[in-house]
C-alpha cells in the first residue's frame, strides 16, 4: 500500500445491528448509534424532496443514514478503521447513502477513492421483508484498496462496528446477541413498533466494560485510550472520553455517541417506520424520537406518511395502536 500520504485515523465508531427473519410480526429491524466529534454540525432528519428522507451533515454534506418514504429503499453507513492512507481529496461516503435511497442502487464507487466504510442498503419489499446488500470499501493485504458487495439472506442478525476484517469486536458480538434476544423474543402484546424500537434502542444506550485482555489489538494510530474508549459499548460515553483524557493530563476529547436511529417493519399495521433521536445533550440523555411512518406497498408505490415526532409520543404509538 502506499504510505506517502497520511494515514487515516478518523475515530468514527458507529455501530449498527441488523434482524432479518428474526420475528414474523418485525421481519426487519435496524438500529444504528452514531459516534461521532461532538462539535460536528448535523441537521435533524427531514424531506429533501419525493420522499427523501435523511439527516444532512453539515461538514461533508452526505449522511449516514438515508430513506426514501415511496420506494421503501435505505442505506446506513459505518465507518471502517484503517491504517492505511487514502487519495486525497475524497469525496464524502455519506453521498453513497443518499444515492441508495434516492436511486435505490449503488453506482459502483471506484477502490481507493472513497475512504474505507460498511455500506448497508436496499428495499423493503410489500411482504415486509427486505432485500438488502451489504457493500464494503477496505484494504486487504497483498491486493491494495478493494471494494465489494454480497447479499444478505435471512433469517439472520448481524451486528458491525468499525471492524477492518470478518472478526467481530467485544462490543459488536454483545450487541448481536442482545437485539437477537429482544426481536426473537417480543411479541405484539408487549406493544407495537415504538415498545420494540425502545427497547432496542435503551439496551443500545449500555457501556458495557469489556475486559481488556479481550479487546483487539491497535487497530489505527490513535491513542491506546481513545480506543479503548470506543471499544465500551454500545454506547460511547461522552464523559468516559471527558474521563479518560483527564487521565491522560488532556484537557478533553469531545467525542461519543451522538445519535440513534431504528428502522423497522411492523406487520401488524403494514408500515415501514424510520426513527431518530439525539444524545448529544449535556449528559446525554436521549431525546423525543422523530418519527417517519409509511405503509408498505400493495401492488403500488405506498403514499408517504411522515410523522414527525415533538413530544415523545411519536407517530408509531398513533399507527401502532
Amino acid at each position: 500500500f502506499p504510505r506517502d500520504m497520511e494515514a487515516d485515523v478518523t475515530p468514527a465508531m458507529c455501530l449498527l445491528a441488523l434482524a432479518l427473519g428474526k420475528n414474523p410480526h418485525f421481519p426487519f429491524v435496524l438500529c444504528h448509534n452514531r459516534d461521532e466529534d461532538w462539535l460536528r454540525p448535523t441537521e435533524d432528519p427531514r424531506d429533501h424532496g419525493d420522499g427523501l428522507i435523511f439527516p444532512r451533515d453539515m461538514e461533508a454534506g452526505g449522511s449516514f443514514v438515508a430513506v426514501n418514504l415511496k420506494t421503501l429503499a435505505f442505506g446506513v453507513l459505518t465507518n471502517v478503521i484503517a491504517d492505511i492512507a487514502r487519495p486525497e481529496p475524497q469525496p464524502s461516503r455519506g453521498t453513497l447513502v443518499v444515492q441508495c435511497a434516492q436511486q435505490n442502487k449503488l453506482v459502483d464507487p471506484p477502490s481507493g477513492v472513497y475512504s474505507a466504510f460498511n455500506l448497508w442498503h436496499g428495499q423493503i419489499l410489500p411482504d415486509g421483508t427486505a432485500a438488502v446488500t451489504h457493500t464494503w470499501n477496505r484494504p486487504e493485504p497483498m491486493v491494495g484498496w478493494k471494494t465489494q458487495s454480497t447479499p444478505v439472506s435471512g433469517p439472520t442478525a448481524i451486528a458491525r462496528s468499525n471492524e477492518p476484517y470478518c472478526d467481530l469486536w467485544p462490543k459488536s458480538r454483545w450487541t448481536m446477541k442482545e437485539v437477537e434476544d429482544i426481536v426473537e423474543n417480543f411479541v405484539p402484546v408487549d406493544g407495537g413498533a415504538g415498545a420494540l424500537r425502545d427497547a432496542l434502542c435503551n439496551r443500545m444506550c449500555a457501556s458495557v466494560d469489556f475486559p481488556e485482555s479481550g479487546m483487539p489489538p491497535p487497530y489505527s494510530s490513535y491513542e491506546r485510550w481513545k480506543e479503548l474508549v470506543m471499544q465500551r459499548g454500545p454506547f460511547v460515553s461522552r464523559s468516559n472520553a471527558r474521563s479518560a483524557a483527564s487521565q491522560q493530563n488532556v484537557d478533553d476529547w469531545a467525542y461519543g455517541t451522538r445519535s440513534q436511529v431504528c428502522l423497522l417493519v411492523c406487520m401488524h399495521t403494514r408500515s415501514f417506520h424510520f426513527s431518530f433521536r439525539r444524545t448529544d445533550s449535556t449528559l446525554q440523555r436521549p431525546g423525543a424520537w422523530m418519527t417517519f411512518v409509511t405503509p408498505l406497498p400493495e401492488g403500488r408505490v405506498p403514499r408517504p406518511l411522515a410523522v414527525p415526532s415533538k413530544d415523545g409520543k411519536d407517530g408509531q404509538d398513533r399507527a401502532s395502536l
